[in-house]
């Protein structure tokens, strides 16, 4: 049973037209789950008031079946049937690519053409990213089309944007192309902020190889791009540029640093263990590890402490995984924690919304997945790092410049 597995996981692997149909097929899916019903729309296009509470509006649709998305929430707390532009018209709590991506998809006429160009563009981008992903890590780039995470994640939010951006940086650095990377990079810091936490690492790399010329035309890439990206919004809509910042920093606590309702001791202990996380990474990668491993595991520790925690983001940790070269379980581990949290968290949303008829069963049930959804989130993030950490030391990879990694 375990050959005849084997052979076929590495048939997908030979055949990226499969692992193409497959992510295709979750997207579809997705789309067609969270495609919101006609009693919704309005006749002039525009979603019915997206409020937490309204009985009839979007959210508690969205939390009943258990088909929410950011995408569609958005279009109605932001305004975007009026095509306002971010940042000088409106206060978008993205950054600017994210952002620029939502302004593009809004010019659509009405709610859903704007859900289905959003749709396309995200299929584009996490089609691209698994195509690069086929020359980084050929024999297991098609866990990412094959994980169900995509059918709850894939349109949840803009996720996919960004992930097209960090694949595509670890692509242009594996082919020795670290200003382009740095572009890459900047552009994926911009759509999400995750990509960041490679920059360390990437650096240290450079630093160890001794490379200066190539690490100052990497950061004066990154550095530029940046610059281009955010300084004209900066600059003309300097309020709504930073509501990202704001909306951030003053978010309450949950997660494991919930037993703080202290913001500002959250954000310390958050700062102490990345930054922890981050000097250890940099520490191995001089000693001849690599930068892949320690920015997944980088990754991994704030997640674990980031105190504020969307479901989605186990959909970065996976396909940061990946590039990393952790072994398969983790795979499957993360993708069913992931799918527990979707369900978990979007199926208490709705027991406690305010418009929800109360019973002891119902809270009941809230009570359990206030227990269920953190232990499967957390130990699932927990088990696979600590796990792919024992299994191996980090390593460097095989050849810089090939894409290649070590096994695990």
């Amino acid at each position: 049973m375990a050959d005849r597995a084997g052979r076929l996981n590495a048939w997908v692997a030979d055949h990226f037209l499969v692992a193409a149909v497959i992510f295709v097929a979750w997207t579809a899916l997705a789309f067609a789950h969270l495609l919101v019903p006609h009693h919704l729309v309005t006749s002039d296009g525009h979603l019915i008031d997206a409020s937490t509470v309204q009985r009839g509006g979007y959210n508690v649709w969205a939390y009943r079946n258990l088909a929410y998305s950011d995408i569609y929430r958005l279009y109605a707390e932001r305004g975007l049937f009026g095509h306002p532009l971010p940042y000088l018209h409106t206060a978008i709590e993205y950054p600017v690519v994210t952002g620029l991506f939502i302004w593009a998809a809004s010019l659509a006429p009405g709610v859903q053409a704007y859900f289905l160009v959003s749709a396309i563009g995200l299929l584009v981008a996490g089609l691209l990213a698994l195509r690069l992903l086929r020359d980084l890590i050929p024999e297991s780039y098609h866990f990412f089309a094959l994980t169900p995470l995509l059918l709850v994640y894939s349109l949840l939010n803009w996720e996919l944007l960004g992930i097209f951006l960090l694949v595509l940086g670890w692509w242009f650095v594996r082919r020795d192309r670290w200003a382009a990377g740095g572009v890459a990079f900047a552009l994926g810091t911009f759509a999400k902020l995750f990509p960041a936490i490679a920059v360390p690492f990437l650096a240290a790399e450079l630093v160890r190889r001794r490379q200066p010329r190539k690490l100052a035309g990497a950061a004066v890439a990154f550095v530029v791009t940046s610059l281009v990206v955010n300084l004209p919004f900066a600059l003309l809509g300097w309020h709504n540029w930073t509501f990202f910042i704001r909306f951030n920093t003053t978010r309450s606590v949950s997660g494991l640093l919930s037993l703080t309702s202290n913001v500002a001791v959250a954000d310390g202990l958050e700062a102490l263990v990345v930054l922890g996380a981050i000097a250890v990474g940099v520490r191995a990668v001089l000693r001849g590890g690599s930068p892949e491993r320690a920015a997944a595991f980088a990754f991994a520790a704030f997640l674990l402490v980031n105190k504020v925690y969307s479901p989605q983001y186990l959909l970065w940790l996976l396909v940061m995984a990946l590039i990393a070269g952790w072994p398969g379980w983790t795979m499957l581990l993360l993708s069913i924690a992931g799918l527990v949290d979707y369900f978990g968290t979007f199926g208490g949303l709705y027991l406690t919304n305010a418009s929800t008829a109360q019973s002891v069963s119902s809270r009941r049930i809230a009570d359990l997945l206030d227990v269920v959804v953190p232990l499967f989130r957390y130990g699932g993030i927990a088990l696979s790092t600590l796990g792919t950490a024992l299994r191996s030391r980090l390593r460097p990879v095989t050849a810089a410049g090939e894409g290649k990694l070590e096994a695990a």
